[in-house]
């Protein structure tokens, strides 16, 4: 039985690394972002005899591309939201992320449902750089409240794999997630903030320093509140 599970994940990795490379410029821009060789993605890709994407290489590839970590692992769809004529079908995946101390993750994710937005409806209330890279993933914990809460189903652009401007991310470290709000000090260190105030912010140097993987920027929240 594990032989068969290891053998869908291979092949879900090669399917969704094709996705990949089709969507972001070829195998040699896509190389050149994972820092390997164009050889080397095309011997993965070989349609003969490709090599199986190990776990590392499989995060290292979520962690460039700004993916939730295991969605490499996801039966081939998953990764994307389906962009139709009016509407995006956005992959609400079973990843909850931390808006306390980090919430570990299973690393064998997959979308549970989709969920329909109007394209007009994304445009006018957030400012996503993708229809195809949406994905909803779950805030755990308080320390994001007021802005929203335990539960609530939030809305992530997972094209964005930097802090470039103060907001609320999705970051990874190790096998942990978290949601925080990042702001950029003028000395070029950050703050990680809870919006609870009973959480204090944290200063840190740098995310690379710290550790910290960024998967993504939440846009909005579709709050859950508690009545």
């Amino acid at each position: 039985m594990n032989e068969i599970k290891t053998s869908n994940v291979y092949q879900h990795r090669f399917d969704n690394l094709r996705a990949i490379t089709e969507r972001h410029g070829g195998r040699s821009a896509v190389a050149e972002k994972l820092g390997v060789s164009k050889q080397y993605i095309t011997l993965i890709l070989s349609p003969t005899k490709p090599r199986n994407i190990g776990h590392k290489m499989a995060r290292h590839i979520e962690s460039v591309f700004g993916l939730p970590v295991g969605s490499l692992d996801s039966a081939p769809g998953d990764l994307y939201a389906k962009v139709e004529s009016d509407t995006v079908m956005v992959p609400m995946l079973n990843v909850a992320a931390s808006m306390g101390h980090g919430y570990k993750m299973d690393v064998e994710e997959e979308t549970i449902q989709e969920v329909r937005f109007s394209k007009r409806w994304i445009r006018q209330n957030t400012d996503a750089s993708s229809f195809q890279t949406l994905a909803i993933v779950t805030g755990k914990g308080d320390s994001m409240e007021e802005t929203f809460f335990d539960g609530s189903p939030l809305l992530v652009d997972t094209s964005v794999s930097r802090l470039k401007i103060d907001s609320v991310y999705v970051m990874r470290r190790d096998d942990e997630l978290f949601i925080k709000r990042v702001q950029r000090n003028i000395d070029g260190s950050y703050e990680i903030i809870s919006d609870n105030p009973k959480y204090k912010p944290q200063r840190i140097e740098s995310p690379e320093k710290a550790g910290l993987v960024v998967l993504g920027k939440v846009l909005i929240a579709l709050n859950a509140k508690r009545m």
